[in-house]
């Protein structure tokens, strides 16, 4: 009525919110919405199904791959091999992996539909490892603290420590690389290792021998020192550091096998590379220094190569190397064949 007074009207708080509702954007709002996140007002609440009804009658049963042929056959025909050109390379790939590829060359030419699906491929692939390396890294986190309370409690018996394979020492966890295992971690790759520690062992008193030396056994004069030492220093890096010899074990094992006399050190050395399985003329001198030197550098190029994929390796093992691994050849004055 016109008559009535507008103070006896019931407020109708237009242009506000009501307490209740307030409340939950502000909950909102500090705790954030978002993925796996949902607002409060729209969450399950506790003891409340999230399917009261339950499953329909006539729902369609759970089936396997084996059960839906056509989705055998899209897998059977992605890993299916298919002939791709790289520039004036040919190979061949999975199908699935040259898709992926002409997604990514689309996107980096300009092309918008294909750069979104390469950026929702690589988000999800990055998610996918973020995901494994820390589940992985939760693994071996855990069978490192294991293994090491073992150790203590050996040591604190006094016994001697249990046989662990890997030992947690050789275990390293990064955060974001994952895990790598720097030692053995089973009985055939511990026989491995001893093996390579021996062969340490003999590289050192090969070294010994080769500083006595003068000349070669064909007479050829030694000009310059022979490369047991560096050989030695190359194989302790594959080594893992628990096992290594330290600076001051090295300096000792050098001052003894140069004490020996030679007579000693060659009976001591022929036997070494004999139980290494590597027999060898007594007297026999390792490569100058200089030679291995190179070597070294020419292999540490060519696997280089190899790893950004600069250099074609099967036709390398077809004898018909390309022109890349041809340079990394002539760079080192090593000729192929």
């Amino acid at each position: 009525m016109s008559g009535d007074d507008p103070k006896d009207k019931a407020p109708t708080n237009r242009g506000h919110l009501q307490p209740e509702t307030a409340g939950a954007m502000r909950d909102e709002l500090l705790q954030g919405v978002g993925y796996k996140r949902p607002p409060k007002h729209s969450q399950f609440q506790p003891g409340q199904s999230g399917n009261p009804r339950g499953r329909p009658r006539g729902a369609p049963p759970d089936l396997t791959l084996a059960d839906q042929p056509a989705l055998e056959a899209v897998l059977r025909i992605a890993a299916k091999p298919v002939t791709i050109r790289e520039g004036d390379r040919v190979t061949q790939v999975p199908m699935r992996e040259a898709m992926v590829q002409a997604i990514f060359t689309n996107g980096a030419k300009g092309n918008a539909r294909s750069q979104g699906l390469a950026m929702d491929l690589m988000r999800t692939a990055d998610q996918m490892k973020a995901r494994e390396t820390i589940a992985r890294n939760d693994y071996w986190a855990r069978y490192k603290a294991e293994k090491e309370t073992e150790l203590a409690r050996a040591a604190a018996k006094g016994e001697p420590p249990p046989h662990l394979l890997p030992h947690p020492d050789d275990v390293i966890i990064d955060s974001i690389k994952g895990v790598r295992l720097v030692g053995p971690f089973d009985e055939e790759s511990e026989a491995q290792m001893e093996e390579m520690i021996a062969l340490c062992e003999t590289l050192l008193m090969q070294d010994a021998l080769d500083h006595r030396s003068t000349h070669r056994l064909d007479g050829t004069p030694l000009k310059e020192p022979g490369s047991a030492l560096l050989m030695f220093s190359a194989l302790q890096q594959a080594i893992p550091p628990r096992l290594r010899l330290s600076d001051a074990q090295i300096a000792v094992r050098l001052m003894t096998y140069e004490d020996w006399p030679k007579r000693r050190l060659l009976k001591a050395l022929h036997q070494a590379w004999h139980k290494l399985g590597k027999p060898m003329p007594r007297g026999t001198v390792m490569p100058n220094l200089s030679t291995t030197r190179n070597r070294l550098a020419f292999l540490i190029d060519l696997a280089a190569a190899a790893t950004a994929n600069n250099i074609d390796m099967r036709a390398w093992g077809r004898g018909k190397p390309d022109d890349a691994t041809l340079d990394i050849f002539d760079k080192h004055g090593i000729r192929f064949g």
